[in-house]
């Protein structure tokens, strides 16, 4: 969808997948009319703590715009992932690292998951009767 000219980025419910043998998880978006597969996995370092890759899940033309559109895609996702603070009346939460682990029944992708490791800030407790 747009707004004011502006394309929104639509995540896909459906596709979502947690690939052990990459360390991924591998969900997709829609943006400006296309769809696109979404490769999350571990970074490197304090910088970049998660990397977003992402690449046409269909073919269109033409390649150039295809390809500056996926880069785009990738440093916007990636940074917004990185810089995400979830702010639970006082309590910030921030995305520190991951890894994706096979739990459960030997390699079964149904059994894979996916541990996070948050950075926390409590700037005050939560009012006792606040349900989140």
């Amino acid at each position: 969808t747009t707004e004011a000219g502006v394309s929104k980025i639509a995540f896909v419910k459906e596709g979502v997948k947690i690939d052990t043998t990459t360390g991924s998880v591998i969900f997709y978006l829609m943006y400006d009319g296309h769809k696109y597969r979404c490769d999350l996995r571990r970074g490197p370092d304090e910088n970049a703590r998660a990397i977003i890759d992402v690449s046409p899940s269909e073919e269109f033309s033409p390649a150039d715009i295809r390809d500056e559109t996926s880069r785009m895609l990738a440093d916007t996702l990636s940074k917004f992932f990185n810089d995400l603070v979830f702010e639970l009346d006082g309590t910030f939460l921030s995305f520190r690292d991951m890894m994706v682990t096979e739990k459960g029944s030997g390699g079964d992708t149904a059994a894979a998951s996916v541990m996070l490791a948050l950075d926390i800030t409590v700037r005050k407790f939560p009012s006792p009767g606040l349900a989140f």
